[in-house]
Parts: C-alpha cells; structure tokens; sequence
C-alpha cells in the first residue's frame, strides 16, 4: 500500500469544460424566489450545477450567474425571478456527489424560498484524490466559482488558441498559476493549437513568456512544485479506482 502523505490526481472531463454561451434561452422573469442548496452533511450552503428549465424546456439564465447551454452555476444561494409555472430540476457537483432532480410550481401564494440538499457519494480527497479537468474554456472571471461549483481541484483555463489571443491587449498575469482554497490550482495561460485538425495543449512559463512544453504535464508539474509529495503515475498501471464512463480522458497523478 502507498504511504498515506501521497496524493493522487483523477482528471475527469467534465460537460462544462468546452463551453460557449447560445443565444434563444429563456430569461429568468417574474416572481422573485431565493435558492438554497446544502450539504447534507454540513447543512451549509454548497457551490453547485443547476439546470432549471420552465414547461417548454427552456432552460432559466439568472443575471450575473456563470452559464452554459442549460445550466448555471452559483454558490449555494441564488435568487431567481421565475415566471409563474412548473419548473423541471436538476443539482449536481461532479460525480462525488448523487445529482438530485425534481419538479418545482411557481404560483402566486408560493414561498420565497425553496431548499434543497445534494449528498456526498464519496469523499475522495480525504483519501488522498484529487479532481481536475485539463481543457477548459471559460473566463477567467468565473473559473474559482465554476471548480467549487464541480467540486475541481486541478484546471488550466485555455486563453489563447489559433487565431485567439485573450492577453493581445492586456498584460500578462505575473503568476500564472493561481492558488485558492488551499488546495485548488488553475493555470491563467493555458493554449490550444487546432490548426492541424487535432488539439495540442500547450501552457506558457512565467518567466520566458514561450510556449514550454505540452500542458498536462507542465501544469501539473507547477503543481507539483507547490504540493512536493505529488509523483506522477500511469493510470493503466495503477490498478485501482473506478472504471472511467466511456467517452471521458482520465490523468493520473499518484
């Protein structure tokens, strides 16, 4: 068995990870109602996914709220102007946790509050794994509450790729790599590179501002500078943890 003070990186892709925003959603209108998802553990407040879609499967936008395609993202607390009607929903924080789906009915004596509660499957950063996603399109702006809201722990965030240059007329960070809650990392500089129909990763250093090495590797490796106890595995070899869903990449730091 492993010594205990090693810590593993399961990189898992995730649907929020390549996003871009469409047009034609429904706005969130109508009666104000306040959101509350808890731990069920905790009884606190947890960040989380929410897909909320009114009777014609429109999904709801809240204002200010990270977004894509049909869902939203917020931290634990929301407030909604909903129409009135019957609402389809759905909460889910990565697969650590089991997604909770029902019905909610907006009408005119209806409550301001509505709670619910999403419950742990597993912990498994107490067991030394730790959730990451290695290609990621979002801004920047959103990228912390967007990996509380997918319970990540590893995310380098592509701001430059083919034509696509983010930092064209702003400088660049001092610190690319960026620490948060103790032990969440994202890297500022990640690039992609599809002009030859496939997809290389690429990040850039801090100090030679030149694209170093491929991204997977070096970013964990910048991890792996601010947590020494980390050593890279081969996840075919390791022969344990569960089996990856079909049409998802896995990484494996051990």
């Amino acid at each position: 068995m492993a010594p205990l003070v090693q810590r593993k990186v399961l990189l898992v892709a995730c649907s929020w990870a390549c996003a871009t925003v469409l047009g034609a959603l429904s706005p969130a209108h109508g009666a104000q109602l306040r959101l509350s998802i808890l731990d069920s553990d905790t009884a606190k407040p947890v960040p989380c996914r929410i897909h909320l879609k009114d009777a014609a499967g429109k999904p709801v936008r809240p204002q200010g709220l990270p977004f894509w395609h049909d869902h939203f993202v917020c931290t634990g607390v929301a407030e909604l102007a909903l129409a009135r009607g019957t609402y389809t929903w759905e909460l889910d924080r990565g697969p650590e946790y089991l997604v909770t789906t029902g019905q909610l009915m907006v009408a005119e004596n209806s409550p301001p509050a509505w709670t619910n509660r999403l419950r742990r499957l597993v912990n498994l950063s107490k067991e030394g794994w730790w959730s990451g996603e290695l290609h990621v399109h979002r801004p920047l702006a959103g990228i912390e509450l967007l990996m509380r809201a997918e319970d990540l722990h590893v995310a380098p965030v592509i701001t430059w790729w083919n034509a696509v240059n983010q930092w064209r007329n702003r400088p660049l960070p001092a610190e690319p790599l960026v620490q948060f809650d103790g032990d969440r990392f994202y890297h500022q500089m990640g690039g992609e590179d599809e002009r030859a129909g496939g997809a290389l990763l690429l990040e850039i250093g801090a100090a030679s501002r030149r694209v170093s090495r491929a991204s997977a590797r070096f970013f964990l490796d910048w991890v792996r500078e601010r947590l020494p106890q980390i050593r890279l595995a081969d996840p075919r070899q390791a022969g344990r943890g569960a089996p990856i869903p079909a049409g998802r990449r896995a990484f494996l730091v051990e």
